[in-house]
């Protein structure tokens, strides 16, 4: 499965973690970012 992260801090690293070593696909982006493919789960780990 592909992940899609918004976030390259610590919380978006900790959760793409999870996911990769589930065997998923994970794909980060800062807010200087553009996605031009989003994955099949889209994460908002941006600061509040």
């Amino acid at each position: 499965m592909e992940i899609t992260i918004f976030g390259k801090g610590n919380m978006g690293q900790a959760i793409g973690k999870n996911f990769a070593d589930a065997g998923n696909d994970v794909q980060y982006y800062g807010s200087k970012d553009t996605a031009e493919r989003l994955g099949n789960i889209v994460i908002m780990a941006e600061h509040w």
